[in-house]
C-alpha cells in the first residue's frame, strides 16, 4: 500500500488513541472524537472512510495531540497546587494557634517565631494561588485549543498546504492569506488554518497563539504584531516577524519524537486493520513521523537576520525603528546578520540587539526571572 494512502488510514484509526480517557478529564475529547468517527464507545475503529485524508489533517492531528498533553499537565499541575495551598492552609491555622496560646501564656519569643512562621505561610499561600490561576488558565487554553482542533478535523477543513494553526486569538485578530489577499477575522470557534505566505496581525490589546512543526513548536504574538509563514525548507519550517512581540517555544525533536513513539508503541497490532505488511508499514509510518518532527524552525526578523531554532524558548522584539532583540529564556538561537556574514550563539539568560542596519550587537546577560511573562496572562 502506498505510504500517501498508508498514512491517511493508519492515522484515522490512531487519532483517539491520543486522546485516551485519563483521569477523568479528557473523557470529552475521547467522546467527541468517537462521535466524529461514528464509532461506539470501547469499540476498536474501522478504518472506514479516513478521517485524516490531508497533510494539512496530519498537522491538526499533531497539534491536537500537543494540547492534550498540555491539559493533562495542567491538570496535574493544578492538583499539586492544590495539595501545596493546603499545606499553606494548615500551617497557617497552627501559627494562629501557637501565637493565641502565646499571646495567654506572655511567651513573647514563641510567639515572634509563630508570626514569622505565620507570615511565611501566607506569603506562600498567596503566590501559590498566583500559580493555581495560572495554571487553570492554561488547562482552559488547552480544553479550548483542543475543541477547536476537534472541529477542524471533523469538518474536513484540513488544507494540503497547512504549515501552522490558530489554536488561541483574543481581541482583533485577523489573517491575511497568500491567495488573493483576503483579510478575515479569525473564526470564533475554529482554528485559523495557514498556509505558507499567510500572515497574522494582531490590533491592539490583542494576542494569538500559533502551533507549528505539526505540534512541536508554539508562537505567541503580542498586541499590533504581524507574523508570517514563508515558504519551508527541506530541513526547515520557516517564518518571519515583521512587527511587534513574540514568544517562542519550540520542543526538543527528539524529546518530542518520543513521546508521540511511546503513544504508538502499543498500537503496533493495529496497524494489521489497515496494512497488508503491517511491520513495514508501522516503520514506514514511523520514519515519515521521524522526518516531520525532525525538522527545525528558522525564524527571520523583518530586516533579515536569521534565527536557527531547534529546542528552545525565547523572545523577539521588532521595534519600530527597525532594531530588533532577541532574549534566550532557555536553550540557545544562532543569530545571524542580514549579509549572512557572522553569527552569534544566544544562550539561556542572553539577548542580543541588531540595529537598523542589520549590525549585531555582542551578547549580554538579562534576568530571566525578572521579564514580564505577557504570554501567560491572556485568556
Amino acid at each position: 500500500m502506498p505510504l500517501s494512502v498508508f498514512i491517511p488510514r493508519i492515522l484515522f484509526v490512531l487519532l483517539p488513541i491520543f486522546l485516551l480517557p485519563s483521569a477523568g478529564f479528557a473523557q470529552s475529547a475521547y467522546d467527541q472524537l468517537i462521535a466524529v468517527s461514528g464509532q461506539q464507545p470501547g469499540k476498536a475503529p474501522d478504518p472506514g472512510p479516513p478521517l485524516l485524508q490531508t497533510p494539512g489533517d496530519f498537522m491538526l492531528a499533531g497539534a491536537l495531540a500537543k494540547q492534550q498533553r498540555d491539559e493533562r499537565a495542567a491538570v496535574l499541575e493544578i492538583e499539586k497546587i492544590n495539595r501545596e495551598l493546603k499545606r499553606c492552609e494548615t500551617s497557617i491555622a497552627s501559627s494562629r494557634a501557637i501565637i493565641a496560646k502565646a499571646q495567654q501564656s506572655g511567651k513573647a519569643k514563641a510567639e515572634e517565631v509563630a508570626r514569622q512562621a505565620l507570615a511565611n505561610a501566607e506569603f506562600a499561600k498567596k503566590l501559590n494561588l498566583k500559580k493555581l490561576r495560572l495554571a487553570e488558565l492554561k488547562l482552559e487554553r488547552a480544553k479550548k485549543a483542543r475543541r477547536r482542533l476537534i472541529s477542524a478535523i471533523d469538518n474536513g477543513t484540513g488544507n494540503q498546504d497547512i504549515r501552522g494553526v490558530v489554536i488561541r486569538s483574543n481581541g482583533e485578530v485577523t489573517r491575511h492569506a497568500r491567495l488573493g489577499g483576503k483579510v478575515g477575522p479569525m473564526p470564533a470557534d475554529g482554528t485559523g488554518q495557514l498556509a505558507p505566505g499567510d500572515e497574522i496581525r494582531t490590533g491592539n490589546g490583542s494576542s494569538a497563539e500559533l502551533q507549528l512543526l505539526s505540534g512541536r513548536g508554539s508562537v505567541t504574538m503580542g498586541e499590533n504584531s504581524r507574523f508570517k509563514l514563508e515558504k519551508e525548507t527541506a530541513h526547515a519550517e520557516v517564518v518571519r516577524t515583521l512587527s511587534g512581540t513574540f514568544h517562542f517555544a519550540i520542543e526538543k525533536a527528539a524529546d518530542f519524537q518520543e513521546k508521540l513513539e511511546q503513544e504508538l508503541m502499543p498500537l503496533r497490532e493495529r496497524f494489521e486493520r489497515v496494512a497488508d505488511d503491517p511491520k513495514k508499514a508501522y516503520e514506514n509510518f514511523i520514519m515519515a513521523l521521524r522526518a516531520k518532527v525532525q525538522k527545525k524552525l528558522e525564524a527571520k526578523t523583518r530586516g533579515g537576520a536569521v534565527l536557527a531554532v531547534r529546542g528552545t524558548e525565547f523572545l523577539v522584539a521588532e521595534n519600530q525603528d527597525g532594531s530588533c532583540r532577541i532574549t534566550v529564556i532557555e536553550g540557545s538561537v544562532a543569530v545571524t546578520d542580514p549579509a549572512g556574514v557572522k553569527t552569534i550563539l544566544v544562550e539561556t539568560g542572553q539577548a542580543i540587539a541588531i540595529s537598523p542596519e542589520g549590525t549585531l550587537s555582542t551578547s549580554v546577560p538579562v534576568n530571566g526571572a525578572a521579564l514580564p511573562r505577557w504570554w501567560e496572562d491572556k485568556p
